[in-house]
């Protein structure tokens, strides 16, 4: 079989990875693409069975790693989450070490790799120019809500990143469409300028100088204008970036300053998890230390963070020391092993794809510290298959007839589990339409066809099971609730807003239920109190203390304050409500009936309130209803 022939199975496992979307999905590019890294590889490597027979011993701590995650799954706090997470990165480790194959000495053609990606990626830069011209008419708002076939913006500069230097060396190496090919690669330079993700404005940066560096290495007298393409270009957009930063927002810190919440604790869980908190678990922990720094969507429970947006750190919290040495010695064979293959350069072909390579490293290991892509299965099977041409240079080499099998057998076990992942994200957009419809009936179902062994959460680590306790509580089945919001908590402990309606659940069972039936409910139910009402505070504290200014808990707690003719303590959760909610009847009914039962008061038993100051400082028009009812009061 011919080189060229040995690389078609790989160029269609890489067209399909970058072609494959699902635009109806809660996450259009994961679930599929997962199937493909799974059934594909699979396909792939049983293509190349009579070629693969070794592996190199570089990849030993890669594999290692992948023994550890599964480990650490089995003692998670939601092992079904756990798992599903460890089969998506064993999934990309796994085809990522066999098709290491292609970067063999014997076996490589770099110029067919580099057509064979050029096609790839071509689909990823339409769907980023389209996504740009889309929203051009409104593009500084519109921004964020950039999408294509690599995922959300972020996600997608990176592959427009790997576009611009695959494409730039096609430029240099393919006898035919050298135009083409330089066009494409500006043209993927500028929109990675032009999405402002700014981790990859420093990772061009640092491409340029490694590539003018290489050039001047090699001291040619008379270097063709084609290849200062990257250096020149890059540098040029990147100051062109900065001095159009305030149309482009470039100097906006607020990303920055949230990441670096989330890095504090990170830092935390690791030192409270030493041992790691087990794979797809960060989004789960990260609440216990507190929402304080971050979005306010996140402070409500209308959205929850994922990810610590560095995956260094994300690797270390979820995997523990032992995981983070097991990629540090990763990480070393790829040095050591770019290096090595560096000495093996025979031509200029040779050292500009080596040099392609060490660039897509290079900036992969910079996106790393700023964002996730080894969530991706694209971008995470991509960075680690570019990693395996360094780990397969020059270093010992196990030989086994069994690697064929064993490494099908693990991915097709691997697309397995994805088929979870998969049916589930086509019923969560069902689960969420119910939700909104409060439709509780319909609801239950929903969520029975949705949940799975392999899917417990939704898109933002919701669990399926606070629907059903939501739907169950509607329809005033209170121990099927109940146990629904109990399942909840243990999938996912300080989910604030599954606190907040375990505290609904009961409250309304210990205003609406009669003694007698309460009497029975204690029977049914561990850990009831005697006094339900009292008790739906332990879960608002509870979840306070996770986000201070969470104004349903809020809310809840000045109630019962409220109603326990406390107006101070009332006044005083009301206060923590910020920025005010104007919109909410509730707010603004609560808080007229707490200022008036406070002003109800002897005159030297008001204390000052801290929200009838917020609202004389910060609207002093009184134009809010709330702050009429203040004046009226007052006269």
């Amino acid at each position: 079989m011919s080189k060229e022939s040995n690389n078609l199975p790989l160029g269609i496992f890489l067209i399909s990875l970058f072609l494959v979307y699902t635009p109806d999905f809660p996450d259009p590019s994961v679930a599929v693409k997962w199937l493909v890294v799974g059934f594909g590889g699979a396909a792939c490597i049983l293509a190349l069975r009579k070629q693969i027979h070794s592996i190199s011993i570089a990849h030993i701590p890669l594999l290692l790693w992948v023994v550890l995650i599964w480990v650490l799954a089995f003692g998670s706090v939601n092992t079904s989450e756990s798992f599903a997470v460890a089969a998506k990165w064993s999934a990309c480790v796994f085809a990522a070490t066999a098709l290491s194959f292609y970067w063999k000495k014997e076996i490589i053609n770099q110029r067919s790799i580099a057509r064979w990606l050029g096609f790839a990626l071509f689909a990823v830069w339409l769907s980023a120019l389209y996504g740009i011209l889309v929203n051009a008419s409104n593009f500084s708002e519109n921004l964020y809500r950039i999408q294509g076939l690599g995922g959300h913006k972020n996600q997608l500069s990176m592959m427009l990143l790997v576009a611009t230097l695959v494409y730039a060396y096609n430029a240099r190496h393919q006898k035919s469409l050298k135009l083409v090919y330089v066009l494409l690669s500006l043209s993927s330079l500028l929109m990675v300028i032009v999405l402002r993700t700014r981790s990859l404005w420093i990772a061009l940066a640092v491409i340029s100088v490694v590539v003018s560096l290489e050039l001047y290495r090699r001291n040619r007298q008379k270097i063709k204008p084609l290849r200062l393409i990257i250096p020149v270009a890059a540098i040029a957009l990147i100051l062109g970036g900065l001095v159009f930063s305030n149309y482009i927002q470039a100097g906006d810190t607020t990303n920055l300053s949230h990441r670096v919440a989330f890095w504090e604790k990170s830092k935390q869980m690791i030192a409270d998890y030493p041992q790691g908190v087990g794979p797809g678990m960060w989004k789960l922990h990260m609440p216990a230390y507190g929402l304080q720094g971050v979005n306010h969507s996140v402070e409500q429970g209308q959205t929850q963070i994922l990810r610590p947006h560095n995956d260094y750190l994300w690797i270390l919290s979820e995997t523990g020391w032992l995981g983070a040495l097991l990629w540090l010695a990763t990480l070393t064979f790829i040095v050591l092993g770019l290096i090595k293959r560096r000495k093996d350069c025979k031509d200029d072909a040779e050292s500009d794809f080596h040099l392609l390579v060490i660039s897509v490293l290079l900036g992969y290991a910079i996106f790393m510290f700023f964002d996730f892509p080894i969530e991706r299965p694209e971008q995470f099977f991509l960075l680690l298959w570019f990693g395996g041409y360094a780990l397969t240079g020059n270093f010992l080499v196990w030989r086994s007839n069994a690697l064929v099998p064993i490494f099908a057998v693990c991915l097709l076990a691997t697309g397995w589990v994805g088929t979870f992942r998969f049916q589930g994200d086509q019923k969560l957009n069902e689960v969420i339409s119910y939700h909104s419809k409060r439709n509780s009936s319909a609801l239950i179902l929903a969520v029975q066809k949705c949940e799975n062994r392999f899917y417990s959460l939704d898109r933002v680590a919701n669990p399926l099971a606070y629907y059903s306790g939501l739907a169950y509580l509607a329809e005033k089945k209170v121990v099927e609730s109940h146990d629904a919001f109990s399942r909840a908590l243990q999938q996912a402990p300080f989910n604030i807003i599954t606190l907040n309606q375990m505290g609904n659940w009961h409250k309304m069972v210990g205003r609406n239920l009669p003694p007698a039936e309460q009497a029975k409910l204690r029977q049914q139910i561990d850990g009831l109190s005697s006094d339900l009402v009292q008790q739906s505070t332990e879960y608002y504290r509870r979840a306070l203390d996770i986000s201070p200014h969470f104004t349903e808990a809020l809310l809840n707690m000045a109630e019962f304050e409220f109603l326990n003719s406390n107006p101070h303590q009332a006044l005083g959760y009301l206060s923590q409500v910020y920025p005010p909610d104007y919109a909410s009847a509730k707010f603004q009914k609560l808080t007229a009936e707490v200022l008036k039962q406070w002003f109800s008061l002897p005159a030297n038993q008001r204390k000052r309130p801290a929200l009838q100051e917020w609202f004389r400082q910060n609207d002093p028009s009184l134009q809010n209803p709330v702050n009429t009812y203040i004046r009226f009061l007052q006269t």
